[in-house]
């Protein structure tokens, strides 16, 4: 009778501490579920920010790739009439040429700029999902390649239609040129080398943009089943302790039953 209530009072005690570990088990899930989900939203709110940066700065750049086609055409049409003008009418001319050759090479490097924004901008993001994936949460950070590669060969482009700029202004630069047919056919040719490599790049540039909306899209749909994730895995994690605490709870009253048969029995 006597080692039956001994052993009844450590039933009792063994239960209660396993119940109490059980609640406390509960409140460190309740926690570690929160700050997983807050993470959760940081870090898809700093992919979704960094995709929607570098969307911003490819229509900011299709935005000037458009003036500058504007500009070039403008220039064009002012290489034109050049020989129909006098002296001193082709030296006024010459001034507005240069300035919009000026114009032109503004919008160019801009445009180059913010390209090198938007690369910066992906990669940080990459740089994010390589950290989730590692973390164990379902995304590619390989998906961002192919985009960047494009990118950075679009802003090569660039860099090369700021090269043919740099041809435009040596035309203007050449005294001799106002006279010289030759030259003055290099520098059509320059024009419509431009034209036409900005219309490519933009093309391209829109291509990059409908992907970064696809990418934002799958940044959504990726934060919204890491969350189930973290719902699930919490909710099995009280499931499994309410579990636990049951077990100890019955181990409570049969060490209660055991150590106090009066009273029961009362």
């Amino acid at each position: 009778m006597h080692f039956k209530r001994v052993m009844g009072l450590l039933a009792l005690a063994f239960g209660f501490l396993g119940v109490v570990t059980c609640m406390a088990g509960v409140y460190a899930v309740s926690l570690l579920g929160s700050r997983l989900e807050r993470t959760n939203e940081k870090a898809f709110a700093m992919i979704g920010k960094g995709l929607a940066s570098a969307q911003d700065r490819v229509h900011g750049v299709q935005k000037r790739l458009k003036e500058s086609k504007i500009t070039t055409t403008e220039i064009g049409q002012r290489l034109l009439d050049w020989g129909k003008r006098n002296a001193k009418e082709r030296l006024v001319s010459r001034h507005e040429i240069e300035s919009r050759v000026e114009k032109l090479a503004g919008h160019l490097q801009t445009a180059e700029s913010w390209l090198g924004t938007s690369t910066e901008s992906i990669q940080n993001v990459q740089g994010v999902l390589q950290l989730c994936n590692a973390a164990g949460v379902p995304v590619d950070p390989a998906s961002l390649e192919e985009l960047l590669e494009n990118i950075t060969s679009l802003r090569s482009r660039l860099q090369q239609t700021e090269q043919t700029v740099d041809g435009i202004r040596a035309f203007m630069a050449n005294k001799a040129g106002e006279s010289g047919e030759e030259r003055f056919s290099g520098v059509t040719k320059f024009l419509g080398r431009i034209l036409v490599t900005t219309d490519e790049i933009d093309t391209r540039l829109e291509e990059s943009a409908t992907r970064l909306s696809e990418l934002q899209t799958d940044a959504r749909q990726s934060k919204a089943t890491t969350s189930a994730y973290i719902l699930v895995t919490t909710i099995g994690c009280y499931v499994l302790l309410a579990w636990i605490a049951a077990g100890q709870a019955a181990l409570c009253l049969w060490g209660w039953t055991n150590c106090c048969p009066s009273r029961s029995s009362a």
